[in-house]
């Protein structure tokens, strides 16, 4: 065959040849945007550096003399943040689980109640259908001073002001005993009692329970409802051995959060 020849053959073949296309270089894309929701979040004003509920906060202080009467009983400015979307209302709690179960023995001189004695919860605040605009509560907006008997409870600009266990406690002053009532721990108990504050942003606009509704009765209303939760932790006591150990309350926060 002539190299011309080969050289058209080629060509033809070349011309009818399919064209087999080329895998296309994928293009790199970037993974979406996550965006993480911050948890929810709460300060409460006032406590010590070590966690110390000043007695401006508490139901019974000693003076500058010793001697053991009322406290300031002011509620403590507390603050909140980043609670979820679709949250309509918020609650708050405030829960001792330091309270001695037999307080037949509480107040005397001559007995210390057992750090290992059995417990039980004390509630010392208990609010609910607090607005979901609300970011906060303001020292003294709920209480201000010791009232013999509590406030009333019900509606209040806050949001409901519902029943803390002073009533249960105090038989002999009967009352309403709604709202804020601070610490005041048995001087002759061994334990160091714990006050826990939370905050709870709720999914529904408010819960159809009474301002007379206790604080185990609000837990039991909303445990279904609750989007999202942060709390903090103070200390209190009475016990003048316990008091050598902690330092003096000064005008810092503590920030808490889920």
């Amino acid at each position: 065959m002539h190299r011309t020849t080969c050289t058209a053959l080629v060509a033809f073949v070349l011309a009818i040849a399919p064209v087999v296309a080329q895998p296309a270089i994928a293009q790199a894309t970037a993974a979406p945007a996550v965006v993480q929701q911050q948890k929810m979040s709460l300060t409460w004003e006032g406590l010590g550096t070590d966690g110390t509920i000043p007695p401006s906060q508490a139901f019974c202080a000693y003076d500058d003399s010793g001697k053991l009467g009322n406290g300031g009983n002011q509620n403590p400015a507390i603050r909140w943040q980043h609670a979820p979307e679709g949250t309509k209302s918020f609650a708050v709690v405030m829960l001792d689980p330091d309270v001695p179960q037999d307080t037949t023995k509480a107040g005397r001189e001559d007995y210390t109640i057992p750090e290992n004695a059995k417990r039980q919860n004390f509630y010392h605040w208990v609010m609910f259908n607090i607005p979901a605009t609300a970011t906060e509560i303001a020292a003294g907006a709920d209480s201000n001073a010791v009232k013999m008997g509590g406030k009333s409870f019900g509606k209040t600009p806050l949001g409901m002001r519902a029943r803390n266990d002073y009533a249960r406690f105090f038989r002999k002053n009967p009352g309403p005993w709604g709202g804020y009532d601070g610490p005041c721990p048995p001087f002759n108990d061994a334990r160091l009692h714990h006050y826990t504050i939370t905050v709870y942003a709720l999914g529904v606009p408010e819960l159809k329970i009474p301002g007379a509704a206790t604080g185990h009765t609000l837990q039991i209303a909303m445990r279904n409802h609750i989007l999202a939760s942060a709390s903090v932790t103070g200390t209190y006591t009475l016990n003048k051995t316990l008091l050598h150990g902690i330092a003096m309350p000064d005008a810092s926060s503590k920030t808490g959060s889920q």
